[in-house]
């Protein structure tokens, strides 16, 4: 009889990770909103203001109560092939969604940082 070894670490140690056994449903998330969480993870973590919607982010300057805020979404670009941009909410392009370093600068900028 062959050793379960993902069953075997679960009874080891109390974990369970998602996906090892087939019988477990895994929650499938949008690209979009995987994206958007990652953005306003970095952005957090450079002391930005973050609220997050279910559309985008709101997004104000570090420490600061938002008075002045950028609204971000995440979405499909026709003109590039459908692939995924940051957005402002006009729609007006910030960076490609696997450019989070980028969509961090052109936030920063619109919020006359850096």
């Amino acid at each position: 009889m062959a050793l379960d070894r993902r069953r075997s670490r679960e009874a080891l140690d109390g974990t369970v990770v998602p996906g090892d056994r087939p019988d477990e449903t895994v929650p499938m998330v949008a690209p979009e909103a995987a994206a958007l969480f990652q953005l306003g993870n970095l952005l957090e973590g450079q002391g930005f203001v973050v609220r997050r919607m279910s559309k985008g982010l709101m997004v104000g300057p570090p420490g600061a109560i938002p008075p002045v805020v950028v609204e971000v979404w995440c979405g499909p670009r026709a003109d590039d092939g459908g692939r995924l941009w940051f957005t402002f909410a006009g729609g007006k392009p910030l960076a490609e969604a696997e450019d989070v370093t980028g969509a961090l600068m052109a936030i920063k900028a619109a919020l006359g940082g850096e």
